[in-house]
C-alpha cells in the first residue's frame, strides 16, 4: 500500500530543523493518493523506544554528539543515513501498527479532498508570514552560536587552568552549563526585543 516515503525539513519554511516523513499510499486502483500521511522524526523516535530500544538509544547517542542550539533532525538523519540505518524500514514498521481502517479513511479523505477559495486565501496569507518567521528563528540560532563562541573564548582566557587539567566528564558538565545559560539568555533577549517592538 505504501508507494514511497519522503523526508521533509521545515528549515526553509520555519527556520527550524524539524524533519517529517511523508508517506504516500496507493489506492485500490494502484494510483497514488494526493495527500501523504505525515509523521515527525520525534514521533518515530518515540515509537522506537518500545519497538527497538537499541536503535532508539543509538539515535539519542548520535543526537547528544551534535553540539547545536535548537532542533537538529536533519543533522542526525544525515549521520544515520551515512551509516545505512534502515530509517524507512522503521517508518514502515510504525505504519504497520496503524489499523487498515484508519489508513483507508485517510485515503478516502485524500481522494475526496476539495480545496475551496477561502482555504487558498488563508494559505496565501500564511505564506506571506513564513519568510519573517523563518528569518526570526534562523537569526535566533545564529545569535546563539555567535554568543556561545564569544563566551567560550573569554572563559578560556580567564580560566585557562581549568582547561589545562579538565577531563571529559568535567568538560561535559561545563558545556551543559554553558549551553543552558546561553539558551536562557537568547530566549530572554528574543522575548525582550519582540515585546519592545510591539509597543
Amino acid at each position: 500500500m505504501i508507494r514511497r516515503i519522503e523526508e521533509h525539513n521545515n528549515l526553509d519554511l520555519f527556520g527550524e530543523d524539524f524533519v517529517h516523513f511523508h508517506i504516500f499510499f496507493d489506492n485500490k486502483d494502484g494510483i497514488e493518493v494526493k495527500m501523504p500521511w505525515i509523521i515527525s522524526f520525534w514521533n518515530l523516535r518515540k515509537f522506537l523506544n518500545s519497538y527497538d530500544p537499541d536503535a532508539a538509544n543509538y539515535i539519542s547517542k548520535v543526537s547528544n554528539g551534535i553540539r547545536s542550539y535548537g532542533s537538529k533532525d536533519s543533522k542526525i538523519l544525515e549521520i544515520l543515513h551515512s551509516e545505512e540505518m534502515p530509517i524507512n524500514s522503521f517508518v514502515e514498521k510504525y505504519m504497520s501498527t496503524l489499523s487498515e481502517d484508519l489508513l483507508q479513511k485517510h485515503i478516502d479523505w485524500s481522494e475526496n479532498l476539495k480545496i475551496n477559495p477561502a482555504f487558498r486565501e488563508k494559505a496565501n496569507e500564511l505564506e506571506l508570514l513564513l519568510p519573517d518567521l523563518a528569518f526570526g528563528n534562523s537569526r535566533r540560532k545564529i545569535f546563539a552560536d555567535a554568543l556561545d563562541e564569544a563566551i567560550n573564548k573569554e572563559i578560556r582566557n580567564f580560566y585557562p587552568e581549568f582547561f589545562d587539567k579538565i577531563d571529559s566528564k568535567s568538560y561535559t558538565r561545563y558545556d551543559a552549563v554553558l549551553m543552558n545559560e546561553v539558551n536562557n539568555l537568547v530566549t530572554k533577549l528574543n522575548d525582550f526585543f519582540y515585546n519592545e517592538s510591539q509597543k
